[in-house]
């Protein structure tokens, strides 16, 4: 069986044809720019902090404080994780569904505290944020850079060449 519009139903253009033509891509070019750009300096920010939270809680497990540091490390991870998801969403790009962050106000403090430790995604945002992100922004940064660059380069050499003196 299948099933038809209704009469008075206007049909849906496809929305793969529109989304990936020529203007659209280069309508989308000052997003995306504005999302690369400050996405080094962000996530070597986060990747420092990250990784120096983490060595101080482990450096500090051995008294009790180190564990509830670890839990605050994996609290900013999870929350940097957030603010890239949202910075993807400014940008344009497909939304991402952010994963569900239980919580249970009815349980003991100590417990609440914890809970990022038994949590697999506070541990992913993490390793995103100290490990892979930096590593992504890296070369996204050398790439941005290097097309910037090609680009700056081909507009102001014929320029030179038409107005200046190249004696």
């Amino acid at each position: 069986m299948t099933t038809t519009p209704a009469a008075g139903a206007p049909a849906a253009a496809p929305a793969v044809a529109d989304s990936w033509s020529y203007g659209v891509l280069w309508r989308r070019v000052p997003r995306a720019l504005g999302y690369l750009v400050p996405t080094f300096a962000i996530a070597i920010a986060v990747s420092v902090a990250l990784s120096s939270f983490v060595s101080t809680a482990v450096s500090l497990l051995i008294v009790i404080v180190g564990i509830y540091l670890l839990a605050l490390t994996l609290l900013l991870a999870r929350y940097t994780g957030t603010f890239e998801v949202i910075r993807l969403r400014w940008s344009g790009e497909t939304p991402i569904t952010e994963p569900a962050w239980p919580n249970d106000p009815s349980i003991v403090w100590w417990k609440r505290w914890l809970r990022p430790l038994a949590n697999g995604r506070y541990w992913l945002s993490l390793l995103h944020g100290a490990i892979v992100a930096p590593i992504i922004a890296t070369l996204s940064f050398i790439v941005v850079t290097v097309w910037l660059s090609l680009i700056a380069a081909s507009i102001a050499v014929p320029i030179r060449v038409a107005y200046f003196d190249l004696d």
